[in-house]
């Protein structure tokens, strides 16, 4: 299991958060346009990569690896598989 947060926690804490920033009247979204983001290598202080993906697969890996820490910290918490 704990294998699982060095991957999961920078990813958690990358993606942004789903409270809406306040702003005034609400826009059109067009969810098939490409976003690219930049991320930085584990293990390298310099390397970035670029990552470009739909608005709706961006929401999709991020309700993903919400739901994954949820699990995780779920079952970290309540004992499961320890002996």
């Amino acid at each position: 299991m704990k294998r699982y947060v060095p991957v999961l926690v920078p990813l958690a804490l990358a993606l942004p958060s789903a409270a809406p920033a306040m702003q005034g009247p609400a826009k059109s979204v067009d969810k098939d346009q490409v976003v690219c983001k930049r991320e930085s290598v584990i293990g390298s202080r310099v390397q970035k990569r670029r990552i470009c993906l739909t608005r709706a697969e961006w929401a999709k890996l991020e309700i993903g690896t919400r739901d994954g820490m949820a699990d995780y910290l779920q079952k970290s918490t309540s004992g499961a598989g320890r002996q």
